[in-house]
């Protein structure tokens, strides 16, 4: 792996994080305010998501992880998100070690709530941690298999679990700045040639 792909798979990482965090965090003791427009734009496109799923080369498996993991809610202090800052936080192997005892833990006593048709639709999925980063990776290789020119179709592209995340990102971070742009490509062409050419070797 070149220095250029590690060093944009990490901000993919970093994205992925802010991303889920400032969309995930929810306060459930008090009614969520009227969506803005932004956040109803960010609905429209998840929508859209999914349903440009069933024309993509996800399997049903896939895609129904790619459901869940794009409606989860993570806050920083969740096993997980401090076990993706590892570095950044810089934990000890006794903190790291200790995090996913708890993780396993909390996976383990959530199971035992369901009830045997819960389990069983549950078993349709793989029993084993991912990443979106890693889900992304996966889908961009099936892309490159399924076409050599590096993308399927427009739609394809779209499906990705990291494509609006990314491009949601990139629209919070031009508005924080309030600056116009002058650069005349769009954020969609910026973010879809960044991906395919550092993320789909």
């Amino acid at each position: 792996m070149t220095r250029t792909q590690l060093t944009f798979t990490a901000a993919i990482v970093a994205l992925v994080f802010i991303g889920l965090t400032a969309y995930g965090q929810t306060d459930t003791s008090t009614p969520k305010p009227a969506a803005t427009d932004d956040e109803q734009t960010a609905d429209e496109a998840a929508s859209q998501q999914v349903s440009m799923m069933d024309g993509s080369m996800m399997d049903s498996a896939m895609m129904a992880r790619c459901r869940m993991m794009s409606q989860a809610e993570i806050s920083p202090s969740d096993p997980a998100a401090l076990l993706a800052q590892r570095e950044r936080l810089n934990l000890s192997e006794d903190q790291v070690a200790e995090l996913e005892r708890i993780a396993q833990s909390a996976r383990e006593q959530a199971k035992r709530l369901l009830n045997e048709s819960q389990t069983d639709e549950l078993s349709t999925l793989p029993d084993k941690p991912e990443s979106m980063m890693r889900m992304h990776q996966r889908m961009m290789k099936r892309m490159n298999e399924r076409d050599a020119s590096g993308w399927a179709n427009e739609e394809s592209v779209r499906a990705c679990p990291l494509y609006n995340t990314m491009l949601r990102v990139d629209k919070e971070q031009k508005n924080r700045n309030s600056q116009p742009s002058t650069d005349d490509d769009s954020g969609q062409n910026k973010t879809r040639r960044m991906m395919n050419r550092d993320c789909c070797r």
